[in-house]
Parts: C-alpha cells; structure tokens; sequence
C-alpha cells in the first residue's frame, strides 16, 4: 500500500487564530487613539492579541503532518518528536470507550504486543508531552472505574522502575510512561493513543484506514 500523510487539525485553525489575535491588536490601537481614558481594556485588549498571535504561530511552525501511515509502521510527528509503531507490534486499534458508558471518546486507541520497542525510540521530551497532556485520560478513565482500586495521586505520575516481559528495566520518565501505559490498559483496554484533533477525518474513517494497513502487514 502506498503511505498515507494525515495532517493535523492544528494547521486548519493557525490562520484563523491569527487573523483574531490581529483584529484584537488593532481594536487596542483604536481604542487608544479614540479613547485615553480606558488603559485597562486597552491592555487587555493588547494582551488578548499578543497571547493569541503567538499561540497562531506555534501552530503554524507544528509540523504538518501529524500521521504517516506505511507498509512498515504507523508514526505520529509532532514538535518535540514523535513515536512510531511497527504494524507487527499492533493488537488492535479501535475507538475510546470509559467503562459502562457508550459513547465513544475523541481519541484512537492503540494495543500494542509488547512495550520495549516502543519505549526505546521514544526521545525524553515527547514521552513527557504524553504524560501531561493525556492525563486527563487516565482522569475520567479513574472516575469510571468499576470498583475504587487505584487512588488517583498514585498512579497519575507513578515513577516506580518499571520491568518489561523481556526484562529490560526503565527509569524516569520512561517509567512514568510505561507505567501510565499500563494503567490505561487495564482502565481503558489500549496502551498507546492519537487524538481527534490529530486527525484530518473523521475517526471511524482513520481506524479503517489503519485496519486495512495492519491486515495488508500481517499477510506479508
């Protein structure tokens, strides 16, 4: 099959969020020049525009592309990195659900065989983006969970050293990772997750895609 690029939602709305930031700065400057006696709204007119130029422009300089799907792997890409998962090392990718609820949630979820391969090619930086901004993953999957067997100050950033099957042991970040992965497996049935908002189609349509990628994998 040939690879596939999926781009991120971010890029669409860059543009967008600059023109709003502009027009914020240009009301500040006219409301200044109409009006000297309003100081306060005019800084925080300026402020409204400088915060959101900037948040435009870290958008635009994200990469592009956030998916690449090939014959080998699935690779996500992002700025401070990325990740990147061998076809053979998938058990399932599906849609997101919390425990007793239907609904699916925005997010793609990925069961991998084993943890080493992936956990050695992630760089320290993304293994913390991760960690912070799919918290709040483990968060509703921890106030959905059946019967109270975590508590949740113990297992959002649990650094215990974590051992694979193989017996390679992880530190660190690393193991703050590993060990998320695997409480997010036992609340939420996946190890390794890709947001909606990283996607340029609807979710039912990527997990298809995906699918038909990891069974072309699995004939070879």
């Amino acid at each position: 099959m040939n690879s596939v690029h999926i781009k991120t939602q971010h890029q669409f709305s860059a543009i967008g969020l600059l023109s709003v930031g502009v027009v914020f700065v240009c009301a500040a400057i006219i409301t200044l020049f109409i009006s000297k006696t309003t100081p306060l709204l005019v800084g925080i007119l300026f402020l409204l525009g400088g915060t959101t130029i900037c948040l435009s422009i870290a958008a635009i300089y994200n990469p592009k592309i956030s998916m690449t799907l090939t014959d080998m792997h699935l690779q996500q890409h992002t700025n401070k990195g990325g990740w990147a998962v061998k076809w053979k090392n998938i058990a399932d990718i599906n849609h997101v659900y919390l425990t007793n609820l239907t609904d699916s949630l925005p997010w793609v979820g990925i069961k991998l065989h084993h943890y080493d391969a992936f956990l050695d090619a992630i760089c320290p930086r993304m293994a913390s983006k991760i960690i912070v901004e799919q918290r709040i993953l483990l968060v509703m999957a921890f106030k959905y969970q059946p019967v109270d067997k975590y508590q949740l100050e113990d297992i959002l950033f649990d650094d215990t050293p974590y051992i694979t099957e193989t017996g390679k042991r992880y530190t660190g970040l690393l193991a703050v990772l590993a060990n998320r992965m695997t409480y997010q497996r036992e609340l939420l049935g996946f190890d390794v997750y890709i947001s909606a908002e990283e996607l340029d189609r609807p979710i039912p349509d990527f997990i298809g895609l995906a699918r038909r990628f990891l069974a072309a994998a699995e004939r070879n």
